[in-house]
C-alpha cells in the first residue's frame, strides 16, 4: 500500500473523512450561530412571546414565537447530525482498517505470520470448547439419571426408557472419548488429558438387575471423572483463546499504527 493514498480503495475513504470533518464543522456552526440567536432572543423578548400556549392566552408576539421555535428546531437537529457523524466515522476507519489488513496479508511476513496462527488457534480452542460442550451435556445426563434412580417408572413406556438409558449414556461416553482424543492429539504435554481418565470413559453401566445404591455410586464416579475432564479441557480451551487475544492485540495495534500514520499525512487528527 502506498503511503501516498493513490489506491483506489483508499482514495475514497479519505474523501469520505474529510467530508465528514466539513459536516461536522458546518454543523456546529450552524448550531453555535441558533443557539446565539436563541440567546439573544430569550434577552430581548418576553416570555409571552416565546411560548405557544402564553402566547394565545396573553396575545404575545407570534412572529417572535415561530422564529425562536424555528431555532430551536435547528439546534436540535444539529445535535443529532453531529451525534450521528461519530458512529459513521467508525464505519468508514473499520473500512480503512480492512484495506489495510488486506495489504498487510500480502505483504508483510510478520502479520501474515499472526494471521495464520490465529487460524491455528481458533480450530484447536474450537475443538476445546465443542469437546467441552459434549462432556458437560453427557454430565447432566448421567446427573439427572443418577438421581432419579430410586424413583420407580410408571408405565411400559417409562419402563423401556429406564432400560435403555445404560447404553444410550454409553453410546454418549463413546463420543466423549472420541471428543477427548481429538483434544489430545492438538494440546501439548501439559495439557493431555491423562489416560487413566480416558479408561474411565470406556464402562459397562449396571443394568436395572443391581440396586440403585449400586448403580448410583457407578454414575456419581462417572460423573466426577467427566468433572475432571471437563477442567482439563477447558483449561486448554481458554490457554488457546488467551493466546488469541495476544495475537488479535497485537495484529490491531499493527494496523493501527499504520492507519495513524496515513491518516497524519493528510492532516487528520490522530486520537
Amino acid at each position: 500500500m502506498s503511503d501516498s493514498w493513490s489506491d483506489d480503495r483508499v482514495t475514497p475513504l479519505i474523501d469520505k473523512l474529510k467530508t465528514l470533518k466539513e459536516l461536522r464543522g458546518n454543523a456546529e456552526a450552524a448550531r453555535g450561530d441558533a443557539e446565539a440567536r436563541i440567546a439573544k432572543i430569550k434577552s430581548e423578548t418576553r416570555l409571552k412571546d416565546r411560548h405557544l400556549w402564553l402566547l394565545l392566552w396573553a396575545n404575545g408576539d407570534r412572529a417572535v414565537y415561530d422564529e425562536y421555535r424555528s431555532l430551536c428546531d435547528e439546534v436540535k437537529h444539529r445535535r443529532q447530525q453531529i451525534a450521528h457523524l461519530p458512529r459513521t466515522r467508525e464505519a468508514i476507519l473499520g473500512e480503512l482498517d480492512q484495506v489495510i489488513a488486506d495489504d498487510f496479508k500480502q505483504n508483510n511476513p510478520d502479520y501474515r505470520g499472526i494471521v495464520i496462527e490465529q487460524r491455528e488457534l481458533r480450530r484447536k480452542r474450537d475443538v476445546c470448547y465443542g469437546a467441552l460442550t459434549v462432556v458437560v451435556r453427557t454430565r447432566g445426563n448421567i446427573t439427572n439419571v443418577s438421581t432419579s434412580l430410586h424413583v420407580e417408572p410408571k408405565g411400559r413406556a417409562a419402563v423401556a426408557a429406564a432400560k435403555r438409558k445404560p447404553g444410550e449414556i454409553s453410546a454418549q461416553l463413546k463420543v466423549v472419548r472420541e471428543k477427548v482424543g481429538e483434544v489430545n492429539r492438538i494440546v501439548g504435554s501439559r495439557g493431555l488429558v491423562d489416560g487413566g481418565r480416558v479408561k474411565k470413559l470406556n464402562v459397562t453401566f449396571l443394568g436395572a438387575e443391581f440396586g440403585p445404591d449400586e448403580r448410583k455410586k457407578q454414575l456419581d464416579d462417572m460423573v466426577r471423572t467427566l468433572n475432571e475432564v471437563a477442567r482439563k479441557v477447558e483449561a486448554s480451551g481458554d490457554k488457546f483463546e488467551k493466546r488469541l487475544r495476544e495475537l488479535e492485540k497485537n495484529r490491531a495495534h499493527m494496523v493501527r499504527a499504520k492507519r495513524d500514520r496515513l491518516l497524519s499525512t493528510h492532516g487528520f487528527t490522530v486520537t
